[in-house]
């Protein structure tokens, strides 16, 4: 790997360009970004990031002699994520995932770019479970160990992996539909019956913050 053509320090940011070597072809960007820069990836901010200086993707794979550019920023100053001040309500814990239950108002992750945001249930899960900051990689640079999520206002049961075989086993079986979900729901209007089947396409129309039935959506069934 090249050792960082430049790299020059303003307070927090330091700005970082490099050539992507031989070596390094297939690489993620931001996964160049963190070796170059001695930063880890699960508390890497990135900005203003270009490949042969065009705007780039954090996940974008490499070509051999690209030029990265960008600024960056360690937002966990030497710990993966700072200590939250929620408490976690465990239902069940084994060596390679947790059953936790979620309490309404908080958020599940930080929002994408900010890995460190304190108060989401990921901080309090890493600050008991440090672990699972070793899953952190690929999309889950803000979410490691997170394999489903539910709402900030929504209280509930929620699987967490503590260990890559947790992770690999929890999104196969959730891919292939082996976990079972019920949710309780406060619902205004009235069924033509008590029992049925709502089965539409559900996507998020851009601007809106909720889901709704959208023609593009993807493919969903509902029982009640």
């Amino acid at each position: 790997m090249n050792s960082p053509q430049e790299a020059t320090q303003n307070l927090e940011t330091k700005h970082v360009k490099f050539v992507v070597a031989a070596d390094d072809v297939g690489a993620r960007v931001d996964q160049e970004l963190a070796a170059h820069s001695g930063i880890s990836r699960s508390r890497l901010v990135v900005a203003d990031v270009t490949v042969n200086g065009s705007p780039a993707r954090l996940k974008d794979r490499l070509r051999a002699g690209a030029v990265v550019e960008g600024h960056v920023r360690d937002a966990g100053k030497g710990s993966p994520l700072p200590a939250a001040e929620i408490p976690v309500e465990v239902v069940y814990e084994a060596d390679d995932f947790v059953a936790v239950n979620k309490s309404p108002g908080v958020a599940v992750h930080p929002p994408h770019g900010d890995p460190t945001r304190p108060g989401t249930l990921i901080s309090a899960l890493l600050a008991r479970y440090p672990e699972i900051a070793d899953l952190a990689g690929d999309e889950d640079q803000e979410r490691p160990g997170i394999v489903h999520r539910i709402d900030k206002d929504t209280s509930g049961l929620l699987l967490v992996a503590r260990s890559r075989l947790g992770l690999e086993s929890l999104r196969s079986q959730i891919f292939e539909h082996e976990v079972h979900r019920e949710y309780a729901v406060l619902v205004a209007g009235k069924f033509e019956t008590p029992a049925g089947e709502i089965t539409a396409p559900i996507g998020r129309r851009p601007g809106r913050k909720y889901l709704s039935i959208e023609s593009e959506g993807r493919d969903s069934l509902t029982r009640y």
